[in-house]
């Protein structure tokens, strides 16, 4: 029998990524300050286009809603193509989605310098997408309809340094809530995830669905694979947002089953608290 090797597989990815980040650096040093975030974010949501379910769509953009109004611009919105009706004003790469279609969407930053600015920018679609759902409400949406869930949020950092990492607390802190579900510090190998207080636990592990319930906030780091751990936590990652995905489907999808595997083949454990 053959072997995909997994970690192995992401690992060559993230490594794809990284490298990016130097692409990036580089067009900052030329002056071209708008390009200099573009390498990275384009893998990025390469990853996400080429590996999917088809029945989703990956790409930056806003959401909208019947009111007309809409959200901020999305480095990447993963949203549910079967459920979307897209009115882009023009043709372009940025799609113009509705609200209601949107399942995932974070911000990628070639460094943890600008985490800060990362976050915010998810609060303000977050807010956005808050403020449509609840309009649907106030208007009289029809009851039993299907249940519409938050959407994930997520920053990608490709490069954090020492002092960074130091201030993670403080920038979380700082920032204050609604806080991003996940923070992946890609050449860390490490992912800022939120979890119920591990403290009292004798074996703390954070699955896909536990950010929905939770009081603390970690630097976390799976286990599974020790030759692989940058390639590790892009797939645990990676996972996590297939899960998503199958959330969004009332769980019922064949997948739900294989992403619980992962969890636990790959557990992603916290090893510091930071809030």
């Amino acid at each position: 029998m053959g072997e995909l090797d997994l970690p192995a597989q992401f690992g060559r990815k993230a490594d794809d990524m990284i490298l990016s980040v130097e692409e990036g650096r580089a067009a900052h040093k030329a002056g071209n300050i708008k390009a200099s975030g573009g390498p990275l974010e384009t893998r990025f949501r390469q990853l996400l286009a080429e590996s999917l379910p088809s029945t989703n769509k990956v790409a930056s953009g806003y959401f909208y809603g019947a009111n007309s109004r809409c959200s901020p611009e999305i480095d990447v919105l993963v949203y549910e193509d079967k459920e979307a009706f897209r009115l882009d004003p023009a043709p372009q790469d940025q799609h113009y989605i509705p609200h209601t279609s949107v399942s995932v969407m974070g911000q990628v930053k070639n460094s943890a310098a600008d985490l800060s600015a990362g976050i915010g920018q998810v609060q303000k679609s977050l807010k956005s997408w808050h403020e449509m759902r609840n309009e649907i409400v106030v208007s009289g949406g029809a009851p039993g309809t299907p249940v519409q869930e938050v959407p994930l949020t997520f920053v990608v950092c490709g490069e954090c340094k020492e002092a960074d990492l130091k201030k993670l607390g403080t920038t979380l802190r700082d920032k204050g809530g609604p806080f991003v579900d996940y923070i992946l510090l890609l050449d860390q190998g490490a992912i800022v995830a939120g979890n119920l207080d591990f403290l009292v636990n004798d074996d703390p592990v954070v699955g896909f669905l536990q950010y929905r319930n939770v009081n603390s906030w970690h630097l976390c780091k799976p286990d599974g694979d020790g030759a692989h751990p940058l390639g590790t936590a892009l797939l645990w990652f990676y996972f996590a947002l297939v899960s998503k995905l199958s959330l969004d489907q009332g769980n019922n999808l064949r997948y739900h089953a294989f992403c619980e595997q992962i969890s636990r083949l790959y557990p992603l454990r916290p090893i510091q608290k930071l809030l």
